[in-house]
């Protein structure tokens, strides 16, 4: 417990590299095995970043309960029903599992931890509540959130024709299952809603949610980004590397590669919204939707590349900020 106090964001990287990656090892190899019972485990390991965030949140900022819980009963209700659902149609229509019940009932015990996430941010916990506020009461501007839905989506649509103009090739994207089914515009929608759940309640409430703005009370915005982006790129490689989302080492290099200006702008967002974990909520599984959807080009990489530098240069982040939002106790 001392040394969670004196070095809470070493305490999170550990115990979230921990947690992920013993879920990982004892589930994906089952679920890659068509066992769809090891769907909620692979997603607890997926849900790694926000639980410890939300475990040390509790820790840091001990206190009486201060609100009754029914409320937090409701939200987990609320939030489990439509998450069940988006699990089970990614089940059905991406990975090709019958409407059976074995998939739903795996589905609805993959669906507690986005539900349990949510539950919290109306936790009668005081550390708690206010690590998760912005991610329920979003701050900053709303041009920010529409900015943050259309960025990638625009970076990498307009990446095909600056590559085709420079004679550079434009790789052949195809649609993930789902797309055949319900059609494009559809399939988008549900990636996004579904992509959501790992990516913003979970990653964002950590990585961003409480590693950032701990990491900036000790470091300018580009130091606290390249810090954060080593070990948000690292804690992705049992998924890439023969897991569940595996991919071949250029690739994983190449993503790994590219994830640095995705961390800047990440923060660049998190500090123009005042420290709101609801913007970087948004800008995550926008991006990952456009990934899906959209090729990543040379011409996408190089305009990814100058949007990120000019957000530097533009808010001057090799300065320290004036002031940070950390979620909860602790330095």
């Amino acid at each position: 417990m001392e040394f969670v106090r004196r070095y809470p964001t070493a305490a999170y990287i550990v115990l979230t590299y921990a947690f992920s990656w013993t879920c990982w090892s004892v589930f994906q190899r089952n679920y890659l095995d068509g066992n769809v019972w090891a769907l909620p485990g692979l997603m607890l390991g997926l849900f790694g970043p926000g639980l410890i965030g939300i475990l040390l949140a509790a820790v840091l900022t001990p206190g009486p309960r201060e609100t009754r819980p029914t409320l937090p009963a409701l939200a987990f209700v609320a939030a489990w029903i439509p998450a069940t659902a988006l699990i089970t149609l990614d089940q059905v229509l991406d990975e090709g599992r019958a409407i059976v019940w074995p998939t739903i009932a795996a589905s609805a015990a993959a669906a507690l931890a986005p539900a349990f996430v949510v539950a919290c941010a109306f936790s009668g916990r005081p550390g708690v509540r206010r690590h998760l506020r912005s991610l329920v009461r979003p701050r900053g501007a709303p041009g920010y959130y529409l900015l943050a839905l259309a960025l990638f989506g625009g970076i990498w649509g307009l990446g095909i024709p600056l590559s085709r103009a420079l004679g550079l090739p434009v790789p052949a994207r195809s649609f993930p299952p789902a797309a055949g089914t319900v059609g494009v515009v559809a399939a988008v929608a549900l990636t996004f809603c579904y992509t959501f759940l790992p990516n913003a309640l979970s990653e964002e409430v950590g990585w961003r949610g409480f590693a950032l703005p701990r990491l900036q009370a000790r470091h300018n915005p580009l130091v606290a980004s390249v810090v954060l982006w080593f070990f948000w790129a690292i804690w992705h490689a049992p998924a890439y590397f023969g897991g569940f989302e595996a991919q071949s080492l250029e690739d994983t290099i190449t993503e790994w590669v590219l994830m640095l200006p995705v961390a800047v702008l990440f923060t660049w967002f998190y500090n123009r919204t005042d420290g709101s974990i609801a913007v970087t909520a948004v800008l995550h599984p926008a991006m990952n939707t456009a990934t899906r959807y959209l090729p990543v080009t040379l011409g996408g990489v190089i305009l990814l590349a100058a949007v990120a530098a000019a957000a530097v240069a533009r808010d001057r982040m090799w300065r320290r900020v004036a002031s940070t939002r950390p979620s909860a106790g602790g330095g």
